[in-house]
């Protein structure tokens, strides 16, 4: 199917409140993302023996779940920093090519972290991140072009990105 998501190119980002910046710390080996609504049940005998639930109400949460490899050891023990404090931490998922692919953001706090180091091999962690509040999920983002067609730039010199409402 054409656009499909899949695997490939998919990265773990945190906001770094020392810097004021986002930090690629892992990528993906699998993962569960989970979105579940929390239903308000409205059944009366009106019903008919049917459940009914109300439109548009209830809670949301949206929970990560994922095997994943860290860029660095500083990567690393952050998501172990913030297990241990239980802190919020503003997360952001980047799947496929930075130009063209999807964004899920969101604030979330780190309620299992687990790590597997087979003999030999690279060491893979798995965590689950729950979020905590408001969250945006699948969000598009576009490069910034100048009217020549360059890509643009911010004084820091990183890629512009615009965010695609479309």
């Amino acid at each position: 199917m054409a656009g499909e998501l899949n695997g490939t190119s998919v990265f773990l980002e945190v906001f770094n409140t020392d810097t004021g910046r986002w930090a690629v710390m892992a990528g993906e080996l699998s993962s569960a993302p989970a979105l579940t609504n929390g239903l308000v049940e409205v059944t009366s005998k009106s019903s008919n023996s049917f459940q009914e639930f109300l439109t548009g109400k209830g809670t949301q949460s949206f929970v990560l779940t994922g095997d994943w490899v860290f860029n660095d050891d500083v990567d690393f023990q952050f998501v172990r920093d913030a297990a241990n404090a239980k802190s919020k931490e503003l997360f952001r998922i980047l799947r496929g090519p930075s130009a063209t692919g999807t964004v899920d953001q969101f604030e979330a706090i780190v309620s299992t972290a687990a790590d597997s180091a087979p003999d030999g091999d690279k060491v893979t962690s798995n965590f689950t991140l729950n979020a905590t509040g408001e969250f945006e999920l699948v969000r598009t983002w576009l490069l910034v072009k100048n009217s020549a067609g360059e890509n643009v730039k911010n004084s820091a010199g990183e890629q512009l990105y615009s965010r695609s409402d479309s």
